[in-house]
Protein backbone atom coordinates (compact mmCIF):
# COMPACT_ATOMS: atom_id res chain seq x y z
CA UNK A 1 0.00 0.00 0.00
CA UNK A 2 1.53 3.29 -1.08
CA UNK A 3 1.47 6.52 0.86
CA UNK A 4 -1.63 7.99 -0.86
CA UNK A 5 -3.61 4.85 0.03
CA UNK A 6 -2.26 4.94 3.60
CA UNK A 7 -3.33 8.58 3.89
CA UNK A 8 -6.81 7.72 2.62
CA UNK A 9 -7.00 4.88 5.15
CA UNK A 10 -5.93 7.26 7.94
CA UNK A 11 -8.61 9.78 6.95
CA UNK A 12 -11.24 7.03 6.95
CA UNK A 13 -10.27 5.91 10.45
CA UNK A 14 -10.21 9.49 11.73
CA UNK A 15 -13.69 10.05 10.26
CA UNK A 16 -15.32 7.10 12.02
CA UNK A 17 -13.33 6.37 15.20
CA UNK A 18 -13.52 8.89 18.02
CA UNK A 19 -10.60 9.66 20.29
CA UNK A 20 -7.80 8.74 17.90
CA UNK A 21 -5.58 10.64 15.50
CA UNK A 22 -4.15 8.44 12.75
CA UNK A 23 -1.39 9.70 10.49
CA UNK A 24 0.21 7.90 7.60
CA UNK A 25 3.90 7.60 6.89
CA UNK A 26 5.83 5.57 4.34
CA UNK A 27 6.02 2.42 6.44
CA UNK A 28 2.62 2.50 8.17
CA UNK A 29 0.63 4.67 10.54
CA UNK A 30 1.00 6.41 13.88
CA UNK A 31 -2.03 6.27 16.14
CA UNK A 32 -2.36 8.81 18.95
CA UNK A 33 -5.00 8.47 21.63
CA UNK A 34 -6.53 11.20 23.82
CA UNK A 35 -4.72 9.69 26.80
CA UNK A 36 -1.39 10.63 25.22
CA UNK A 37 -0.55 7.02 24.37
CA UNK A 38 0.57 6.37 20.82
CA UNK A 39 1.55 3.36 18.80
CA UNK A 40 3.08 2.57 15.43
CA UNK A 41 1.27 0.22 13.09
CA UNK A 42 3.02 -1.30 10.10
CA UNK A 43 0.15 -3.37 8.73
CA UNK A 44 -3.54 -2.81 8.21
CA UNK A 45 -4.28 -5.57 10.72
CA UNK A 46 -2.16 -3.79 13.35
CA UNK A 47 -4.01 -0.54 12.64
CA UNK A 48 -7.40 -2.21 12.96
CA UNK A 49 -6.35 -3.97 16.16
CA UNK A 50 -5.29 -0.62 17.63
CA UNK A 51 -8.41 1.39 16.78
CA UNK A 52 -11.39 -0.86 16.03
CA UNK A 53 -14.11 -0.85 18.66
CA UNK A 54 -15.04 -4.31 19.85
CA UNK A 55 -17.20 -6.08 17.29
CA UNK A 56 -16.72 -3.45 14.57
CA UNK A 57 -13.41 -4.57 13.10
CA UNK A 58 -14.80 -5.99 9.85
CA UNK A 59 -16.97 -2.95 9.20
CA UNK A 60 -14.00 -0.66 9.80
CA UNK A 61 -11.83 -2.85 7.54
CA UNK A 62 -14.38 -2.48 4.73
CA UNK A 63 -14.54 1.29 5.22
CA UNK A 64 -10.75 1.66 5.24
CA UNK A 65 -10.25 -0.54 2.18
CA UNK A 66 -12.94 1.32 0.25
CA UNK A 67 -11.23 4.62 1.04
CA UNK A 68 -7.83 3.24 0.05
CA UNK A 69 -9.24 1.81 -3.18
CA UNK A 70 -10.78 5.19 -3.94
CA UNK A 71 -7.29 6.67 -3.96
CA UNK A 72 -5.91 3.96 -6.30
CA UNK A 73 -3.84 5.34 -9.13
CA UNK A 74 -2.38 8.08 -6.96
CA UNK A 75 0.47 5.89 -5.69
Amino acid sequence: MGLPRRRAAARAVNDVVRGVDVRAFGEGWTVSFLSGYYTLCHTLDELLDAVAPSGERELLRSTVLAAADGSAGRD
